[in-house]
């Protein structure tokens, strides 16, 4: 792995937000105040490139469901399967009663991904769903034939 480079930077912070700061860092187990504000300022990143329809990302897609629904099944593998070049995999729970987890990996432009989520909520018998993103992104899975 490359070395990464830091930057040193100051800040001025009023007292109670600089307490605040320090009893995160405590409470949490960063190592230092530096790493607790990096972290902060990579959500604050993440956040501004999900706004970004064409940003191409990768994270997961939670949803819950009543197993009850007529043919809910089936619409939502369909879903799958349309979007199969953003959908990398999924894993099923069976939970009590009717219930069932799903998780899917997803990869994609935010958009794409966003469509993926609305098409599952939209699915009569899903009770909640939620989409998780990162910056970082997955290697190819396959190179360039030649």
């Amino acid at each position: 792995m490359a070395k990464e480079y830091v930057q040193r930077i100051t800040v001025s912070l009023p007292q109670d937000i600089y307490e605040e700061l320090n009893t995160i860092v405590g409470e949490n187990g960063y190592v230092n105040r530096s790493q607790l504000v990096s972290e902060m300022l990579r959500q604050e990143i993440l956040i501004r490139k999900q706004k970004d329809e064409n940003e191409i990302m990768a994270g997961t897609i939670a949803y819950f469901y009543d197993e009850g629904f007529p043919h809910l099944h089936s619409k939502l593998v369909s879903i799958q399967r349309k979007y199969i070049d953003e959908v990398i995999s999924s894993l099923s729970v069976l939970l009590e009663e009717n219930s069932r987890m799903e998780v899917l990996v997803v990869q994609g432009p935010v958009g794409r991904l966003k469509a993926v989520l609305n098409e599952i909520t939209g699915c009569r018998g899903v009770e909640t769903a939620r989409l998780a993103l990162s910056r970082t992104i997955l290697p190819p899975i396959h190179g360039k034939t030649q």
